[in-house]
Order: structure tokens, then sequence, then C-alpha cells
């Protein structure tokens, strides 16, 4: 079957992008704020994916 782990990888991008539509300012006032950090989340979560 599909891998559920993609799947709901799939649907928290959805879900990500559907608050980035929603709130850009708070978004762009987060990642202006703390770039690097939200870069290191991100990275975290793709290496956190892969396990």
């Amino acid at each position: 079957g599909a891998d559920p782990t993609l799947e709901d990888r799939n649907q928290r991008v959805a879900l990500d992008e559907a608050v980035l539509a929603n709130k850009p300012d708070i978004t762009s006032v987060l990642l202006s704020h703390d770039r690097n950090l939200a870069q290191r989340a991100y990275r975290a979560s793709i290496i956190a994916a892969r396990l």
C-alpha cells in the first residue's frame, strides 16, 4: 500500500501552505526574524522524515 509517512508529510505540507496563504505577514516576520532557525528546523524535519 501507500507509505503512511509520505501521506502524512503531504498533508502537513498542504497544511503549512494553507497557513502561509492565510498568514503571509506573520510567516514573513517569523522567517525574517530568524531565517537560520527556520532553515535548521526545515532541515531537521527532512532528516527526521527520512528516518
